[in-house]
């Protein structure tokens, strides 16, 4: 996932780079201002389980996604016999990479 440590302290409070306990008051977001150390402490890691439920429902939409485009792609080729626009560019891609001598990982 992502690494987000030159903006918040969720990400460095995780990996021990930074002491909560330390910070100065003012630096630190105005919702966390006025917490205690333990308190601050509890905050970041709530904001942390929250930015990790968010992270895997955005996993499972896109795979929701991919799926579901993966069907209309084939009912689209399936439909019409040919070969959709975006598939008929991918095809001539990685032809013209494997003419190249290059090798390119297939997608799932």
């Amino acid at each position: 996932m992502s690494d987000n440590a030159r903006w918040d302290l969720v990400d460095p409070e995780r990996d021990g780079k930074v002491d909560l306990d330390k910070l100065d008051a003012k630096d630190l977001p105005e919702a966390m201002q006025t917490l205690a150390p333990r308190e601050r402490r509890a905050y970041v890691e709530q904001q942390g389980a929250k930015r990790a439920e968010i992270q895997a429902k955005i996993k499972a939409l896109n795979e929701d996604r991919v799926k579901y485009v993966a069907v209309k792609e084939k009912e689209n080729t399936n439909a019409t016999g040919t070969d959709t626009l975006d598939s008929a560019i991918v095809k001539a891609v990685r032809e013209q990479i494997a003419e190249k001598g290059f090798e390119m990982k297939k997608e799932e």
